[in-house]
C-alpha cells in the first residue's frame, strides 16, 4: 500500500505481557523472539535500509523495548531513555502502565542491560546485544549509521 519502492520486513514477536528479550513462557517462542530481534538490528545494519520505520500493533511492549535497546546501543543518556519509553503509555490501549521502577526492573528491559557487563549503559547495551547473536560489526554499523 506504500508503494513500488517499499521494502517490508516482517519479524514477529511474541510479548503475552512477558520482557520480550527474556521471554519465559514458552522455548519455542524465545527462540523466535531472538531470531527476530537479531534479524531486526541486523536490517538496522545495512545503510541500504533506510530510512526505516519499525512498528507493532500498539507500538509499546515490542517496538518500545526495540527502541529502548537501540538508544541505549546508541548511548543516549538512561534518563532520557526512560521518558521516550514512557511515552508508549500513550498507546496503553487498556494495558498496563509502565512506570520508571517497571523499566528498570529485571522483568522490563533496563534490568537485561544493566546486569551486563560494561563501564557505561552503552557498552552494557552492546554486550547485552552480542547476546543474540548479533556481531559486533553491525552493532557498530548501526551507530555509524543513525550517528551522521
Amino acid at each position: 500500500p506504500l508503494g513500488e519502492n517499499v521494502t517490508y520486513l516482517n519479524y514477529p514477536m511474541y510479548f503475552e505481557g512477558q520482557n520480550i528479550f527474556a521471554f519465559q513462557n514458552n522455548e519455542e517462542k524465545k527462540a523466535i523472539n531472538n531470531e527476530s530481534i537479531k534479524n531486526f538490528f541486523e536490517a538496522l545494519g545495512e545503510e541500504k535500509n533506510y530510512p526505516l520505520v519499525f512498528h507493532c500493533t500498539q507500538g509499546k511492549d515490542r517496538t518500545g523495548a526495540l527502541a529502548y535497546a537501540l538508544e541505549a546501543l546508541l548511548g543516549m543518556k538512561k534518563e532520557d531513555i526512560y521518558h521516550d519509553y514512557l511515552f508508549t503509555n500513550f498507546s496503553r490501549l487498556g494495558s498496563s502502565m509502565v512506570t520508571v521502577d517497571n523499566i528498570s526492573a529485571n522483568a522490563r528491559i533496563g534490568g537485561s542491560i544493566e546486569a551486563m557487563e560494561g563501564d557505561t549503559y552503552q557498552e552494557k547495551a552492546f554486550n547485552f546485544l552480542l547476546t543474540f547473536d548479533i556481531s559486533e560489526e553491525t552493532l557498530n554499523n548501526i551507530i555509524a549509521i543513525m550517528l551522521k
